[in-house]
């Protein structure tokens, strides 16, 4: 009969949906491997860290420890977030730093020079590591041991008379600001109309001025940031010459309003 038919067909479809759905059950999605130890197709093994996910699962001091672990590998390295080295990751670096320990060396992947065959230390990869926190950005240099230069003396002295303290340097609220705003990355320069950066110092912080000179005009533009010791970023405003001349009294707290 007809409706028996229906029936059969109606039934068939049941169990062909579920099939689909048990196959599909057991369809994987591809792991992600968060690890610095990597497979290529040729199943040679090479340590890197391309994918942000390794940014979010281990911490410098972990970074460390795994350099530590294959002294003889370089590790390639993508860029960290700029909140990925904290002060009290800092506090744990500085015992570190006169480590003669060999680790692997690190190297930014836009670096042309590739450390084959050479080892790093420790105490350098510390230093690396420090460096980037005071530059807010990681890595700081194109290569841990060929670029970069270390004074150890210098990094303590900087470590017990500002570091310590949560102090925020000059030069670390400054790529704070144009790790955000990347349309400020050619601040200074010396153009027809002169770039430049002024920084007042404040008990909490740090003001910052991104301000483009003219001729006869004292400025043209300006924006105007506020950097706190803890590194966070707050925009304060924007001056333009159209808003009217501003005179002698402008300050970056105000930014000209």
């Amino acid at each position: 009969m007809a409706w028996e038919k229906c029936i059969a067909a109606f039934m068939a479809l049941l169990l062909l949906a579920a099939g689909c759905a048990d196959r599909e059950k057991n369809i994987k999605e591809p792991a992600i491997n968060c690890s610095l130890e990597q497979k290529s197709d040729t199943g040679e093994i090479y340590y890197s860290a391309y994918d942000p996910c390794y940014w979010g699962n281990y911490t410098p001091l972990d970074f460390l420890s795994e350099l530590k672990a294959h002294p003889d590998s370089a590790v390639s390295v993508l860029q960290a977030p700029d909140d990925w080295i904290k002060k009290e990751h800092v506090a744990e670096l500085m015992k570190y730093v006169d480590s003669k320990e060999p680790a692997a060396p690190v190297v930014s992947v836009i670096s042309s020079y590739y450390p084959f065959n050479e080892s790093s230390t420790v105490g350098n990869e510390a230093m690396f590591l420090i460096a980037g926190y005071r530059a807010a950005r990681y890595p700081p240099d194109l290569c841990s041991v060929y670029y970069f230069k270390p004074d150890a003396s210098e990094v303590k002295n900087w470590w017990e008379t500002t570091g310590k303290k949560g102090v925020i340097e000059n030069a670390t609220a400054i790529q704070l600001v144009k790790n955000r705003y990347r349309d400020l990355n050619d601040y200074p320069s010396e153009d027809m109309w002169p770039k430049t950066i002024e920084t007042e110092s404040a008990s909490e912080g740090m003001y910052i001025g991104f301000m483009q000179l003219g001729s006869g005009v004292p400025i043209i533009s300006a924006e105007c940031f506020f950097v706190g010791n803890n590194r966070s970023v707050r925009h304060i405003g924007t001056y333009n010459i159209s808003q009217g001349l501003v005179g002698p009294n402008f300050t970056l707290e105000t930014c000209g309003a």
